[in-house]
């Protein structure tokens, strides 16, 4: 089974390039999402007006959608400027133009759902020792749970955080993806 997104994302780039052309602008492709060097909490942009704001906001909330559609390669920058959705900065509103760019290139991303089991090797991850953090731990499970039936059903999650990459808070963004 897969999901894609990309019917969503060109009816979207259709209506950010209508949106664009009533200020005689242009969507550019763009090969990322953001540049490298981009910093959206030192914007030092204008504030956008209520409108523009508004406009920002469900900008942010499609975008959100369409990593809900499997488009995960933008969440961590979707996520940065869900940050400042109470009051967005112009600079913020043209990194959202410039992920619309980068999506207007890649519109034909897939998300693959494949129901293998996945053999994970004990050396494929650091081993930790937490008995410092809990040392009398031990999982519970329920005196009268019911056998398992059928096949055994696996849980993947993935996480990974920007640690401390925000200039001015040194707040970190985390991404978690579970399969």
């Amino acid at each position: 089974m897969a999901v894609s997104s990309e019917q969503y994302i060109k009816e979207t780039i259709k209506n950010i390039e209508s949106h664009l052309a009533l200020q005689d602008r242009k969507l550019y492709t763009a090969h990322q999402p953001l540049p490298t060097n981009y910093v959206p909490e030192l914007d030092i942009t204008p504030l956008l007006d209520d409108d523009q704001a508004n406009f920002y906001q469900s900008q942010i909330s499609i975008l959100r959608w369409m990593i809900e559609l499997g488009h995960l390669d933008i969440y961590v920058h979707v996520a940065q400027l869900s940050s400042y959705m109470v009051q967005p900065n112009q600079g913020h509103l043209e990194a959202i133009y410039c992920i619309y760019g980068y999506l207007k290139a890649h519109s034909w991303s897939t998300m693959v759902f494949d129901d293998t089991y996945v053999n994970w090797f004990d050396g494929d991850f650091p081993q930790q020792n937490w008995t410092d953090f809990y040392p009398d731990v031990k999982e519970d499970k329920p005196h009268n749970a019911p056998e398992p039936r059928g096949m055994p059903v696996q849980i993947n999650a993935f996480i990974d955080a920007s640690h401390a990459q925000n200039k001015i808070t040194r707040c970190s963004h985390t991404g978690i993806l579970i399969s």
